[in-house]
């Protein structure tokens, strides 16, 4: 009904509050009744006629201003419900458009007192077309809007704020392929940083090029520029000791100070050179930060997180000597190299214990001694966050573990190659040697077999047991891997994940890198479930605890601005373009002025 109206209202249905106006007017022409009263005649006589009829006109003209005001009011009220807008005249390219918008950390260097990415804005904001797609370039492409309206466009991109990753340009140029239309074109605005040290950038242009796409390039920054700035470009996070790298890209020496929360320490680091920054790994969520005032701060501070578990409350069930064992020297030498320890309780058959540790350890265990109630209590504390070890010995499938292990006993093998069978980094490069002899088992229930025999026998497994797990170690003491130096690695890394414990590496990321979770909340409080982008500096909370992203890109902190072989100014036709500005608000102030004004002119005439 109200169609006419759109070219000047968003909402034109808001128009139906002009029903409002029936009762308003209503008001005004019902007239009260009059109602008789005695009083003295003489008061007539003494009133002046003109005067008479001056007053009745003057309260006539009153009351119709008051109404008209009333009119006038409620008319603006109820255009703020419908929208008002203006048509604003500006210009757009006369073609369909598709952004590629460098949404890297690099935009956060300030040249000139500027933060770059406001150039890269201003750019993006005069690149819009009739029908627009923001292609997001990060370290892997994103699409922020497709498709949409030169207003829409230009409101996402005065919203829009770069990440704190790296830059992929060339992947993000390819990927406009996909949004392009016939006789559309491609914009790239991008600060090139790295233009002189990888040209695949180039070979992108060409590729839509040589698809009659017309493409052209807005580079952000001056060119030429120097890199004013000293980051931190790397961090390697272990268990005893954190290296940080620093890089100086002055071409002059610099000193700073390089603190890791408030200890401090000066480092000199020479022109064009990296300086490498060595502590003792602290637990839990650290900062680390140097104090260069310089013209890219973002680089200038990482988080680490280290698990703060430290010390195992270890219970060893055995009738031998676990002291002079294979297994207690690897325990030792985790020990000593790293800063998680081993509380060692030894307990010998028949003795009875409570079990209530976090790792139990099977080791050389007489079977003729050993108590069935503490096999059924290692067995609970699995069930209830532990951990137990079962350790390889002659009958060990007659001790009574069927609870423990995931595996049924079917016969001993004779002399094997052992085969990794694990694929993930911290256990995929474990060679386990030779064995002279394993058990053959049969697989009971689920398993992870980090190990095999060649007939596939798992020797080697982790199974869940309740909220726990149990590690069963199938090779004897005489198979080559007990001799090997990656028998402490191992240990390590089965200990990490019996414990539920993260290694630093599984903790530490570089911003960019996509990740995968069942729950994670994001340093700046958006919910992620499944795959997680880590596009912002900060922690990450996740349903397994913290972890923690950094810009770490030497590219990215150099932040100087290659001089471009490409022209920067694109010769697309143009053409007059309305924009809609809501006056809504205007609208609303202009009501309240006018219920002032009637206060004022109440007060005035002297009726309030």
């Amino acid at each position: 009904m109200f169609s006419w109206a759109s070219s000047w209202f968003a909402n034109p249905a808001g128009l139906w509050a002009l029903i409002a106006l029936l009762p308003l007017i209503a008001v005004y022409l019902i007239k009260p009744k009059p109602t008789r009263q005695t009083i003295p005649s003489l008061m007539f006589l003494m009133r002046d006629r003109d005067k008479k009829r001056f007053n009745a006109l003057f309260q006539a003209l009153v009351r119709e201003f008051l109404f008209f005001l009333h009119v006038i009011a409620l008319l603006l009220l109820i255009a703020a419900f419908a929208q008002p807008f203006l048509s604003v005249p500006g210009t757009q390219a006369a073609t369909d458009t598709v952004i590629v918008l460098d949404d890297s950390a690099a935009l956060y260097a300030t040249e000139e007192g500027r933060e770059r990415w406001r150039q890269a804005q201003d750019f993006a904001l005069e690149s819009v077309g009739r029908s627009n797609t923001v292609i997001l370039a990060g370290s892997i492409p994103r699409a922020g809007v497709e498709g949409v309206s030169a207003d829409r466009a230009r409101a996402y991109l005065r919203e829009w704020r770069p990440s704190n990753q790296p830059v992929r340009l060339s992947a993000s140029i390819l990927a406009a392929q996909e949004f392009v239309s016939p006789g559309g074109r491609v914009v790239v605005i991008s600060t090139f940083q790295d233009a002189d040290l990888d040209n695949d950038y180039r070979q992108a242009l060409a590729t839509l090029r040589s698809q009659g796409v017309d493409v052209s390039i807005r580079q952000v920054g001056t060119p030429g520029a120097l890199a004013n700035n000293v980051g931190i470009v790397d961090v390697v996070v272990r268990e005893s000791e954190t290296r940080v790298e620093l890089q100086n890209y002055y071409f002059e020496e610099r000193t700073l100070s390089a603190c890791v929360e408030q200890s401090c320490t000066d480092i000199t680091i020479g022109p064009r050179d990296v300086a490498d920054w060595r502590f003792t790994t602290p637990p839990g969520i650290t900062r680390i930060h140097i104090d260069s005032q310089d013209s890219f701060l973002l680089d200038n501070e990482a988080l680490i997180v280290v698990d703060t578990r430290r010390a195992v409350r270890t219970l060893v069930v055995t009738n031998g000597d676990f002291y002079d064992s294979y297994l207690y020297f690897a325990l030792r030498s985790i020990d000593q190299s790293t800063p998680l320890t081993f509380d060692f309780e030894i307990n010998t058959p028949p003795q009875l214990i409570d079990v209530n540790h976090d790792l139990v350890i099977f080791y050389d265990v007489d079977q003729e001694l050993l108590v069935g109630r503490t096999v059924r209590e290692a067995a609970g504390r699995a069930a209830t966050g532990g951990a137990v070890i079962v350790m390889a010995q002659d009958g060990l499938f007659g001790l009574g573990y069927d609870e423990l292990l995931p595996v049924s006993f079917r016969g001993v093998g004779e002399a094997s190659v052992v085969v990794n069978s694990q694929s993930t980094a911290a256990l995929s490069q474990i060679d386990y040697g030779f064995t002279p002899s394993y058990f053959i088992v049969d697989e009971q229930r689920s398993l992870q077999a980090l190990a095999r025999a060649t007939d596939n026998s798992p020797v080697i497994t982790i199974s869940p047991l309740g909220q726990g797990r149990v590690l069963y170690y199938g090779l004897p003491d005489d198979a080559s891997f007990s001799l090997d130096p990656l028998y402490p690695v191992f240990w390590r890394s089965a200990l990490n994940v019996l414990l539920d414990r993260r290694s630093p590496e599984a903790l530490n990321f570089p911003t960019g890198q996509m990740i995968s979770v069942s729950q994670a909340t994001t340093p700046s409080g958006r919910q992620v479930t499944g795959t997680l982008l880590l596009e912002s500096k900060g922690v990450y909370q996740t349903a397994q605890g913290s972890i923690a992203a950094n810009l770490l890109s030497p590219r990215t902190s150099d932040t100087s601005i290659p001089v471009l072989d490409e022209a920067t100014t694109a010769g697309y036709a143009r053409e007059i373009s309305f924009s809609q500005q809501d006056i809504t608000q205007w609208v609303i102030l202009l009501v309240v002025l006018l219920l002032l004004f009637e206060i004022w002119y109440l007060k005035w005439r002297g009726d309030a």
